[in-house]
């Protein structure tokens, strides 16, 4: 099988990787969209779901034939801007990218005011991997030297995460219980100022999507040690993986994405999950995605049984308690 239509299996799962809400009217549905849509990223500009949102919502307008607006909704790890498209009309004109937090947040939070059943997967399309970095100062060159500094100097090495309940907070800590660590966790409200903060030598260490750390790593403001995927990276094809690295447990990908559970239009949900399809085939928006990483996990016709992906969604909060 070639790279081409390797990037193609990706992006064809990528492409149903937006959280659709469709509405429940049929007639509705014959003439969707008939007004602008609106595509919530529940953390602030420049990280790498914001990436991949501002990357794919031009191509999904123009196939769609209306305006996709990327609206940023930062703050609690996640949990505001899914939120609000928990309580959005389920219209199929407020669509939501999200990562995990509509499982992970509640398993952790019971509180939380979402649940995983207010959410009706299309599909699961992409595993992305994520990245461990530190700040170029930090004298260390490996896994091995990170997990040997820190242990040197408990409880005065800091982590950067997006929040309590994320993936890059979950890898974290499965990594400091597994190697014996005392990291102090930060958190931001979205990889963007996190990772700001980690050039900048305010936190010593990240896990990141690897898009933001390329150009980074690339001037040697930081160093990436691993990543969290079962095979390297192309774009990071020096670095190990985690396994490689001497930590078989600590494998794992952030996984995208969800929809309201009671947006129940199949119609409409199928006429988005096409148009983001057809609009991620252009080449222009299937380099610096493949770039990342991301993976097809699904075919793009899984989209179907709504219930079946609400429970799939409540067996995987269980898990994560």
């Amino acid at each position: 099988m070639n790279q081409n239509i390797d990037r193609r299996g990706a992006l064809r799962a990528i492409a149903a990787g937006l959280a659709a809400c469709a509405t429940r009217s049929a007639s509705a549905q014959q003439d969707y969209p008939n007004k602008p849509v609106q595509l919530v990223v529940a953390y602030p500009p420049g990280g790498g779901t914001d990436t991949l949102a501002r990357i794919i919502g031009d191509g999904l307008g123009k196939e769609l034939g209306q305006t996709v607006l990327v609206v940023n909704r930062p703050g609690a790890a996640g949990s505001i801007g899914t939120s609000q498209v928990a309580r959005a009309a389920p219209d199929g004109y407020t669509l939501l990218l999200d990562t995990g937090n509509s499982t992970l947040r509640p398993a952790i939070e019971p509180t939380t005011p979402f649940k995983p059943a207010d959410f009706a997967p299309v599909c699961l399309l992409t595993e992305s991997p994520v990245a461990l970095a530190v700040n170029a100062s930090v004298p260390v060159n490996n896994l091995a030297e990170l997990v040997a500094y820190s242990r040197q100097r408990a409880g005065q090495i800091n982590y950067a995460s997006t929040g309590l309940g994320s993936p890059q907070n979950l890898v974290s800590e499965l990594l400091k219980v597994k190697a014996g660590l005392d990291w102090i966790q930060v958190p931001y409200q979205g990889g963007a100022p996190a990772l700001a903060d980690l050039v900048s030598g305010q936190v010593h260490v990240m896990f990141s999507n690897p898009v933001p750390l390329l150009a980074h790593a690339q001037a040697k403001r930081l160093k990436v040690l691993a990543v969290t995927s079962a095979a390297r990276l192309p774009a990071l094809a020096q670095v190990p993986t985690m396994a490689e690295a001497g930590q078989t447990d600590c494998q794992g990908n952030a996984r995208e994405a969800r929809q309201r559970a009671d947006a129940a239009g199949p119609e409409s949900a199928r006429f988005v999950h096409d148009g983001r399809y057809a609009a991620l085939e252009r080449r222009r928006c299937r380099d610096p995605l493949s770039t990342g990483g991301r993976k097809s996990v699904v075919r793009p016709a899984a989209c179907a049984c709504a219930a079946t992906r609400v429970r799939s969604a409540s067996r995987q909060t269980a898990q994560h308690r």
